[in-house]
Parts: C-alpha cells; sequence; structure tokens
C-alpha cells in the first residue's frame, strides 16, 4: 500500500490522477463503503478505535508524502488534515451554494457541524476563483489558491472564432435513476435551503421557463438552438424532460458523450442558470449569458446564494448576467450578447472571469504548487 499520493474517496479519483500526472497513487475508499482489514489490525495494536484513527493509520500506513481529494465537500478530508503533518490538498469540483440534498445538510452546514468535533484545515484548497474563499474561509484553514477549473485547464481545445453560429443552452440533469415515463418525478423531494424542502419541478422549473424563451429568441436571430446534455444518450430522462416542455419548438438535443464534448460549441452563445460547464466556457473566452433566477418563483425561499457570482458579484445584473426572472429582460440581455463584436465581449467579460474562474492552460499554478509540495513534504499548514 506504499505510495505517493493517498486519495481518499473513489469520486473523482480517476480526474485527480491524471492531474497529479506520474507520482504514485492509491485511492481509499471512505470508511461507510469499505474497510481495509490491515488497517483495521493496526489499529487495534496501537489501540486507536474512532474513524478518524482509521484514516490516520492507512495514511501513516501507505507512507504517502501527499494527501489529496477531488471531492472539497467533505469535512471528513479536513479533519484529517488537520491532525496530521503530511501535507494535503484539495480540489473545488463545483459551483457552491446553500441548496442541501433531500435529508441532507449544505456544504457549510455539513462543514459548521464538523467543526463541532474537531478543527478543518488543509495545506491547499485548489478553488475556481475568489467565491469559495468567500464563502467558507471563516470554517477552513487553508491557502486558498484560485487556479480555475483544473480540469478544463488541462484539456487542449481548439480556439474558435466569437463569431456566433448558434444558441446553446447548457442542461444539469441530475443523474435520477427514473424512467421518462414515470409520473411522480417532477413532484418528489429533490433538496431544500434551510428547512425549507424543494421538489424536483420547483428546482428545475428555470431550465424549462429558459428553454422555451431561448427556443424563441433563436428563432427570431435565425439561430439553431441547441440544448446541451449533462448526460450521455443512454440516459433516456434528461432528452424527455426537455421534449415535453419543448413540444412543438425546434430544437436539437446533444447528449454528453465524453468530457468536455460539448467545447465544440465554443463559438455559440451560450447560456445557463448555474452550470460549472458554463463558468468553464466564460474562462476560455466564449460569449456565456448566466440567467441566474433558479428557485426565485418560489416564495420567501433564501436563495441569495444561487445569484450570478455569490458572494464576489454583487451586482443583480451586468453586461452577460442576470437574476431576474422577466422573459423581456433576459431576451434583452441574450440578443445584446449574440451582438456582441469580440472586442467588446473581451472588455466586458475579463474583469468578471478573473474574479470567478481565470484560465490557466496547462495548469502552471497547479503543477508549481504540486513540485513544491514534493519538495517540502514535512511542512505543516501555512498561516
Amino acid at each position: 500500500m506504499r505510495c505517493d499520493v493517498l486519495i481518499l474517496d473513489f469520486r473523482g479519483s480517476e480526474s485527480l490522477r491524471k492531474l497529479l500526472g506520474g507520482r504514485r497513487s492509491i485511492v481509499l475508499p471512505l470508511a461507510e463503503e469499505s474497510l481495509n482489514f490491515w488497517i483495521l489490525m493496526r489499529m487495534i495494536f496501537h489501540f486507536r478505535f474512532s474513524r478518524l484513527d482509521y484514516y490516520l493509520e492507512a495514511l501513516s500506513y501507505s507512507q504517502a508524502r501527499l494527501l489529496a481529494s477531488w471531492i472539497d465537500t467533505n469535512p471528513w478530508f479536513y479533519r484529517i488534515a488537520a491532525a496530521t503533518s503530511v501535507p494535503s490538498i484539495v480540489f473545488q469540483n463545483g459551483v457552491r451554494n446553500e441548496f442541501r440534498p433531500h435529508r441532507g445538510l449544505s456544504m457549510r452546514q455539513s462543514l459548521q457541524s464538523s467543526r463541532t468535533f474537531s478543527k478543518l484545515s488543509c495545506t491547499y484548497y485548489m478553488t475556481f476563483g475568489d467565491q469559495v474563499p468567500a464563502l467558507f474561509g471563516d470554517l477552513i484553514q487553508t491557502k486558498f489558491t484560485p487556479i480555475g477549473s483544473a480540469l478544463n485547464n488541462s484539456y487542449r481545445i481548439e480556439k474558435k472564432s466569437l463569431e456566433c453560429t448558434g444558441l446553446s443552452m447548457i442542461s444539469s440533469f441530475p443523474s435520477v435513476n427514473q424512467s421518462p415515463r414515470t409520473t411522480d418525478l417532477e413532484v418528489r423531494p429533490f433538496g431544500g435551503i434551510d428547512d425549507q424542502a424543494v421538489s424536483f419541478d420547483e428546482y428545475f422549473d428555470a431550465e424549462k421557463r429558459l428553454a422555451q424563451l431561448l427556443a424563441g429568441i433563436a428563432d427570431r436571430h435565425g439561430l439553431t438552438f441547441r440544448i446541451l446534455g449533462k448526460r450521455p444518450s443512454n440516459f433516456q430522462a434528461e432528452k424527455a424532460f426537455y421534449d415535453k416542455h419543448l413540444r412543438n419548438l425546434e430544437y436539437e438535443f446533444v447528449p454528453n458523450e465524453a468530457p468536455y464534448s460539448h467545447t465544440r460549441f465554443g463559438s455559440d452563445v451560450i447560456v445557463t442558470i448555474d452550470s460549472t460547464f458554463g463558468y468553464e466556457m466564460l474562462s476560455r473566452g466564449s460569449k456565456v449569458v448566466f440567467v441566474s433566477n433558479r428557485l426565485a418563483r418560489i416564495p420567501g425561499i433564501n436563495r441569495e446564494s444561487f445569484n450570478f457570482g455569490y458572494p464576489v458579484i454583487r451586482d443583480a445584473t451586468g453586461p452577460f448576467w442576470t437574476n431576474s426572472i422577466d422573459p423581456e429582460q433576459i431576451s434583452r440581455l441574450v440578443s445584446s450578447v449574440i451582438n456582441m463584436n469580440a472586442d467588446t465581449w473581451a472588455r466586458c467579460s475579463k474583469p468578471i472571469r478573473l474574479q470567478l474562474m481565470p484560465f490557466d492552460e496547462g495548469n502552471s499554478i497547479l503543477n508549481g504548487t504540486l513540485e513544491f509540495l514534493d519538495d517540502t513534504h514535512s511542512e505543516t499548514v501555512p498561516q
């Protein structure tokens, strides 16, 4: 079980291994998923019996020089990192807000709960931009390092012109185990904010309404309208959702068959509600419009964290974003970006993308950090 890097959690581990280069790595499953017999024997020998002890024994047994994880939402990573002198690194892998899964906790709630038991820290937290430090800097002791999206940075993609050839909307459809014929899908609980529950239909009402509006805008501009699916073609429920709500409207559904396959539509004007992929395309310079109005039709719900760029961007509307549900305002915004020339787009978008998701092609910042950690693996968490 000897390695250079011990990766906590199988989720995202293949992506993380690609970023680690030639460093030898082993993945340690979460304790609730499986337990290693030899690590358990070491625990008994050392009279250590807690879950934290299990992870620390695994780290010691592996002789790893670095602890890493792709899952930045798991408080156990920060608890382990705080209890060892082995350097640690974690990666932001999605846009963060106050939404919680059904019968679960939001990321902030989960961190706050864990912080009552132990300190939360790690050596480096590689973030998309300035949002995560503003959201969680009071809970995690770490060196927040904005690098953009590490995966996006690692993909070499042919640069395209900004001459608009289509209008594409990014779908955020979940991986629900449901047939498209299931009738109760849209009313079943999906999650919530604080104590207020949100159904599937309430959460994805934003997608439904936006797709219908964009189909009309594309038709008026003589553009092809596409839905860029989040799931592959064998996941039929996603296409069925849009077929139902775009009945009699012309559109092309493009399933997501491979990582970053949708980047071939980089010349389109891309519209998103809150997709990570939307931020990634913005970081590459593509024209992206953010209609950040999810949950805005639910009376009294605390949805501020769904606003564009929250909490870094405070303006409700800008040259390529809005938090509004007003169809006329959204239509004017999308049309404005469609007609915007390259110089104007670069001028208005660059300051924002540098705050929210810079683009570091080839991951020079990450690679430099990993090389530094290779040489200084005995250092403690920077202050």
